[in-house]
């Protein structure tokens, strides 16, 4: 896994979240500042008109097509262990976002580890936290898909 693979995987945030909440069948998932409820960032993040404009119309006007696509509103049928990496000072898509999925997630019994990166915006830059994600991503694939063991890479 290099640093492109997490820009890849940081920009399928939010699609990684929604696959995890409609299907079942996948062995670990790793969620790097993604969007999980679409109404709840649309207000708090720094392009409101992103959103709106992507699905053509305002959540009170096409309410239920949001709620759809919040991966958030569809928790409930997740099941995938999730590794969710965010961070702190992310403006496109707050650090909120995460700690919903991951409340979610907990409280419908799907394990799941949070790591919040200090000083990092949307996606992981600083170096060392880039090694540190990787690392943390390579040591959930292990033990979540190739079932290797490793003590820290479950919480």
């Amino acid at each position: 896994v290099s640093g492109a693979h997490l820009q890849a995987a940081r920009d399928g945030g939010y699609l990684v979240g929604r696959a995890i909440t409609q299907e079942k069948g996948f062995s670990a998932a790793a969620v790097v500042s993604g969007i999980t409820n679409l109404i709840c960032n649309t207000g708090t993040n720094d392009i409101p008109s992103y959103t709106p404009d992507y699905l053509e119309g305002e959540f009170w006007e096409k309410r239920r097509l949001w709620e759809d696509r919040s991966p958030i509103l569809n928790a409930q049928n997740a099941s995938t262990p999730t590794l969710i990496l965010h961070g702190n000072d992310d403006r496109r898509v707050p650090v909120t976002q995460g700690h919903e999925l991951r409340t979610a997630l907990k409280r419908n019994n799907v394990r799941t580890q949070m790591v919040v990166y200090p000083r990092e915006r949307h996606g992981i830059e600083a170096p060392k936290f880039q090694c540190d994600a990787l690392n943390r991503v390579l040591k959930w694939i292990d033990y979540h898909v190739l079932q290797r063991q490793s003590a820290d890479a479950v919480e």
